[in-house]
């Protein structure tokens, strides 16, 4: 894994001496306990490599570089979209909207829509040959696994401790609803009565949100970068399940953007520091999965930080303090 943080280190010291200090700085606070012991620095380097091409619009190695990078991880296909939109907006296929007013959606939308056969769809149909092909091999020798367990596994996967819904469903808890807390699924998850209500509302919450950013992307109101940027952290925040290597996923693509004004700073440092704080604090008082006995100020200290992550997911996705204005 050594040669993996060598290789991210020279991709962020190419950008700028800052951009090299802050990848540093995200990694060693927010990822240091972790990112050893994780692949997840392979699809972050996949993504990002992936958005280096498409600034230099080579879009046909950044689409099969994507395309590698979803077979590694899954998460990196939520970024497909803003690929295919940024590519025709690059090559001047996509309809330019001229207002942002609401009541003038419907008829710019038609515009955008109608002009589809002017739009490159050759690269995008690279990506998914690509994801077929493999994902065909591997079901030829096991479909069950490489194709059904996939898809059941997100469906049935509960809420687990440390996601921004465990942090509600925590705080029902106080007010007297019952809970069961076991290890399953590879992570330690909640069931209580309000799972079957607090799990819809942020999928609903995820939905809304890939929606309104790539309406601003479409707009040109977010680049590629920060469409990308946005994309995972709705992803993160709204999911139901958070894992301490989820940092590792936006550490190169923030030191890229030059996210590391005042309230990067201030919000992603917090956030970084509670992450790892938790994982090696509390963590490590779990020693048997069978007889879970979550440590004392465990759900206080999730709940700040998954306050803080909401706090600046909202802020860069309405742009609030200037969140997206350091970007490049």
């Amino acid at each position: 894994m050594c040669n993996y943080f060598t290789r991210l280190l020279a991709v962020a010291a190419l950008w700028t001496t800052w951009g090299a200090i802050a990848f540093l700085i995200f990694l060693v606070i927010g990822a240091c306990a972790l990112a050893p012991m994780r692949y997840d620095l392979l699809p972050a380097t996949c993504t990002l490599f992936s958005l280096i091409m498409a600034h230099q619009k080579r879009w046909r190695m950044a689409y099969i570089v994507l395309a590698v990078a979803v077979l590694l991880k899954i998460y990196p296909i939520l970024l497909l979209p803003a690929f295919f939109i940024a590519e025709q907006q690059s090559d001047g296929k996509l309809y330019a909207p001229t207002s942002t007013a609401l009541k003038n959606l419907p008829a710019q939308l038609y515009h955008t829509i109608l002009g589809c056969t002017r739009w490159h769809w050759r690269n995008c149909l690279l990506f998914f040959a690509l994801l077929i092909t493999v994902t065909g091999a591997f079901a030829l020798l096991d479909f069950q696994y490489a194709v059904i367990s996939q898809f059941s596994y997100f469906l049935q996967r509960p809420i687990q401790i440390e996601s921004m819904g465990a942090s509600l469903l925590w705080l029902a808890h106080l007010g007297g609803m019952s809970w069961r807390i076991t290890y399953d699924f590879g992570s330690i998850n909640m069931y209580t009565a309000l799972n079957a209500f607090v799990s819809p509302l942020f999928t609903l919450l995820f939905v809304l949100s890939v929606v309104y950013i790539l309406w601003l992307q479409w707009q040109r109101r977010m680049t590629l970068l920060q469409t990308v940027i946005a994309l995972t952290l709705a992803f993160i925040a709204t999911g139901k399940v958070f894992s301490p290597q989820y940092l590792i996923w936006l550490i190169p693509l923030l030191a890229y953007a030059g996210a590391f004004n005042k309230v990067w700073t201030i919000l992603w440092g917090l956030i970084s520091f509670l992450t790892t704080f938790i994982y090696v604090a509390f963590y490590s008082q779990i020693l048997d999965p069978a007889h879970i006995h979550l440590p004392s100020g465990f759900f206080e200290v999730a709940t700040i930080r998954n306050i803080l992550l909401a706090v600046l997911t909202l802020a860069y996705l309405f742009n609030w303090f200037q969140a997206r204005e350091q970007t490049r």
